[in-house]
């Protein structure tokens, strides 16, 4: 899986590049690996 930054993440949302469950499902992965 791609390393993917909050910042892009929060780029991509603003966009509509990826759909929020892609974010979710992302952002919770990011947090369990902290």
């Amino acid at each position: 899986m791609r390393i993917v930054s909050l910042e892009s993440l929060f780029n991509a949302m603003n966009y509509n590049l990826i759909t929020d469950d892609e974010i979710c499902l992302l952002l919770m992965r990011k947090l369990s690996n902290l």
